[in-house]
């Protein structure tokens, strides 16, 4: 009997995140209100399907409104940054300095990883959000890299199967809590 609850809440929690995904894409469309969204969606997924609270779609909208400003301040500022370092990449192709380039693009990336569930559970100005992220990025280098390696394999499937992005983009934002949540504890006081 026990067994078969588990069965349910599993199948329940694999609904809830497919929602989510769905809704993610849908507040995703205005490519700026990309990072709102993710912040939501992270928010959503740890708050309703791993803590059981009721309503993941009111979650997700309520962090979503409150995330919205920061959220798509930052997106800017990613998309910027990204921008700048595809244009450096262009330009130093060939060079030591390519690699360089690469690196930071890494880097970058790995911020960004860290940032949105930083800006979705934490309250901190944007700067603070890119202090920490990048303080985490770089000092939880065996959590950096698992959830860089998923979000790459996640990359890999959605270029294979494109249909499933939102399905990538829950499950991604639930496996990620599971890291970033163990993270995040040593950052809270008691």
């Amino acid at each position: 009997m026990e067994q078969r609850g588990k069965l349910f809440r599993m199948a329940d929690q694999a609904a809830d995140l497919t929602l989510l995904g769905i809704v993610w894409l849908l507040t995703s469309i205005p490519l700026l209100t990309l990072g709102t969204s993710c912040a939501a969606l992270y928010d959503a997924a740890v708050r309703s399907v791993r803590s059981g609270e009721k309503g993941p779609l009111k979650a997700y909208f309520r962090a979503w409104k409150e995330n919205a400003v920061q959220g798509s301040m930052a997106t800017g500022i990613f998309m910027l940054l990204a921008g700048l370092l595809v244009l450096d990449g262009c330009i130093m192709k060939g060079t030591a300095l390519f690699w360089v380039v690469m690196l930071l693009g890494i880097f970058l990336t790995a911020m960004g990883i860290y940032f949105f569930p930083i800006l979705s559970r934490f309250r901190l100005s944007l700067g603070q959000c890119f202090r920490v992220s990048a303080a985490m990025a770089a000092g939880h280098i065996a959590g950096t890299g698992m959830l860089f390696g998923t979000w790459v394999l996640c990359g890999i499937v959605f270029l294979i199967y494109p249909f499933l992005l939102p399905v990538l983009a829950a499950f991604y934002a639930f496996y990620a809590s599971f890291v970033l949540e163990k993270i995040f504890r040593t950052y809270i006081e008691p």
